[in-house]
């Protein structure tokens, strides 16, 4: 799904372009089903190809027929949402009925396809499925045959280390980028002092949310390793304690690290102790 969105913005990703450029082979009716499906992976990711939990592994077949099995009304609900989730985040599936929501939905998913949805949401999910299931056979399906095995060797690798180790090392990392990379601290002043997040920027603060919540799940899936480990006590909740990481980190980082009168002296890893 961040294939996607990498698609539907190459200029926002400039490392990928030789990808990208590759990705002009794909059938021109893939190409359709990808445009028509565009708010689905532009400005936040659905999240029904996702793991119900951040510990759960998944492959993209099991993801895939997971959304195939949901029934047609809980899968309308699951591809309305990124439409107008983010704008109602109180929302549930009755939210459908609501003609405000309803309007946001025709604005991003266009008359036609929302048509489509409200009256026959089985076809539209049968259209999802075969669009991605089209799009991994074209653009990934080989590339993982090989890639695989060598990703199950790196997990089973990382298996063995120190979790709270790797833990403090990237904390040391976003620490010391933060306060000596002046990319970073330019990026960083920008996205938390001169943008108001509203209208189409809206999507960017979603994106950023996006990305601070796989760092608090990849944190607590890293704590709960130490606890069953026995590196931390079993009292430690460990999405607590990964929110607690993210705040401290996300707290620091662009707030404090990047203003010169603040200064950080060494290179972080006094503030990741």
């Amino acid at each position: 799904m961040l294939s996607l969105h990498v698609l539907m913005h190459p200029k926002e990703h400039p490392l990928q372009h030789p990808w990208i450029r590759s990705m002009r082979t794909l059938s021109p009716a893939l190409k359709r089903e990808i445009r028509a499906f565009w708010f689905l992976y532009s400005d936040i990711t659905a999240d029904f190809m996702l793991p119900e939990r951040a510990d759960a592994p998944q492959s993209f077949d099991e993801a895939l027929a997971a959304f195939a099995a949901l029934p047609p009304e809980r899968a309308q609900y699951e591809i309305a949402r990124p439409a107008f989730f983010y704008f109602e985040p109180g929302a549930g599936p009755e939210s459908l009925a609501d003609e405000e929501v309803l309007e946001r939905i025709r604005r991003r998913a266009g008359e036609t396809l929302t048509k489509q949805l409200l009256e026959d949401p089985a076809a539209v999910q049968a259209r999802i499925v075969d669009m991605l299931a089209t799009y991994w056979a074209e653009s990934f399906a080989a590339e993982w045959e090989r890639l695989e095995p060598a990703l199950q060797e790196e997990t089973e690798r990382a298996r063995d280390e120190d979790p709270i180790a790797l833990l403090k090392a990237c904390a040391v990392t976003c620490l010391k980028r933060t306060a000596t990379d002046p990319q970073v601290q330019r990026v960083f002043d920008v996205v938390t002092h001169k943008c108001e997040y509203l209208g189409e920027m809206a999507g960017v603060n979603n994106r950023i949310s996006a990305v601070q919540k796989g760092c608090v799940d990849r944190s607590e899936q890293a704590i709960r390793n130490a606890v069953k480990r026995g590196l931390l006590p079993a009292s430690v909740n460990p999405r607590l304690a990964a929110v607690g990481l993210d705040a401290m980190l996300f707290g620091r980082m662009p707030k404090r690290l990047p203003q010169p009168a603040y200064g950080t002296g060494g290179d972080g890893r006094a503030h990741a102790a």
